[in-house]
């Protein structure tokens, strides 16, 4: 039970590798918000999608029956919110798994509850450790910021309680219709197999989104030194003609606006673009996730959220931000991974993370990363 958002959705897919691992035969399906079906449908730990239509009351009283019509053995309720707690409970299921502390009341849909949580004695990174004396909790080795635990980690550590191996497995799944949707749609636009690299300059909250100008600069930059011969832009219809205004304001020379495409995409097909990318510049926001599970280096920029808590896995911190801070272990993790994602945060936001939800569309925080900032780790990744 994990409904939105789509950058959530695309992190608990370690989730569902890990059920289907501890049990092998069995059928796993997967409730998802419908515009976000395609991130997972064609996942092989996923036997079904089942899609939620969540403005639809109606429908959505259809769904809660349809769930309890299906008598689940055992639902894991992995959003920890009280809708997802509803359906959860919904489904009557003799095992409903969730978090002690889920938001909301949504732990009132769970008869089993775990509580995850740091625990600095634990010493080793590759194992989690079930605290059976503390009741149900599961604790996890420190790694970078006291006490947070990062949101693939919980989950991890939620079915580690319920004694479900974790298995730390991000790898997304895309159709093979997506596939061939991007490459017809790459030769009609004359692009063939050139290299590209993404930038999504956006995100639900405002508040995340470094400003599309230095975006507009850090594209610009990338094609005047040949790094990548297209430059691909990716937002939402409804946020196309304000960012494609800051593009075209700040690419005053035709030929250089004629190397950035602006396609059209479904989720499936956002995929698609992101997995044949060199690169994909991002704030905070679902494409970042997206890439990450379909192993494409990254560059994003952060400013009131924490990437310990809900960063890409591996990543580093570059740029106008504090350096390292990591332990031995997390740095060994980082080394493997060659530092594939790379992380600027604000500097005004180093010391913790800010609650976004009440800055809204408030930005000075990601004004303060200047454009040099997130160019040279750009120019460092695609170099």
């Amino acid at each position: 039970m994990r409904p939105s958002a789509l950058g959530d959705v695309a992190r608990t897919v370690p989730a569902a590798v890990s059920i289907k691992a501890g049990w092998p035969g069995c059928r796993l399906e997967w409730v998802v918000n419908r515009p976000f079906v395609d991130a997972v449908r064609h996942h092989p730990a996923v036997d079904e999608v089942i899609p939620f239509d969540r403005d639809s009351p109606g429908k959505v009283w259809g769904l809660m029956r349809e769930l309890r019509r299906r008598k689940y053995d055992v639902v894991y309720a992995l959003q920890g919110l009280a809708r997802s707690g509803l359906l959860t409970w919904s489904t009557r299921a003799p095992r409903r798994v969730g978090f002690a502390d889920a938001r909301e009341g949504g732990w009132l849909g769970c008869n089993v509850r775990h509580r995850v949580e740091r625990d600095k004695a634990a010493q080793s990174d590759d194992t989690w450790v079930v605290n059976r004396r503390g009741g149900n909790a599961v604790v996890i080795p420190e790694r970078e910021t006291p006490g947070a635990v990062w949101a693939v980690e919980k989950m991890l550590g939620l079915l580690a309680a319920d004694g479900v191996p974790a298995v730390d497995d991000l790898r997304l799944s895309v159709g093979d219709s997506d596939v061939a949707w991007w490459s017809a749609w790459r030769n009609e636009q004359g692009m063939g197999n050139e290299p590209y690299a993404v930038i999504a300059p956006t995100a639900q909250w405002g508040c995340k989104c470094w400003p599309v100008e230095r975006y507009a600069a850090v594209a610009e930059a990338v094609l005047r030194e040949d790094l990548v011969e297209r430059v691909v832009v990716v937002c939402s219809p409804v946020e196309r003609d304000g960012v494609r205004s800051g593009f075209d304001t700040a690419l005053d020379e035709p030929a250089l606006r004629e190397r950035v495409l602006w396609p059209d995409t479904t989720v499936g097909q956002l995929m698609a673009v992101i997995a044949g990318a060199r690169l994909v510049v991002c704030n905070d926001s679902a494409a970042l996730h997206l890439a990450v599970g379909l192993r494409v280096p990254t560059v994003s920029v952060f400013g009131p959220t924490d990437p310990a808590l809900v960063g890409p896995w591996g990543y580093e911190l570059a740029g106008g931000a504090v350096e390292g801070g990591a332990g031995p272990a997390e740095a060994a993790s980082r080394r493997a991974l060659g530092a594939r994602h790379r992380v600027v945060r604000a500097p005004g936001a180093v010391d913790g993370a800010v609650d976004y939800r009440k800055r809204r569309d408030d930005d000075t925080l990601m004004r303060a990363v200047p454009m040099a900032a997130v160019w040279s780790v750009v120019a460092g990744q695609l170099g």
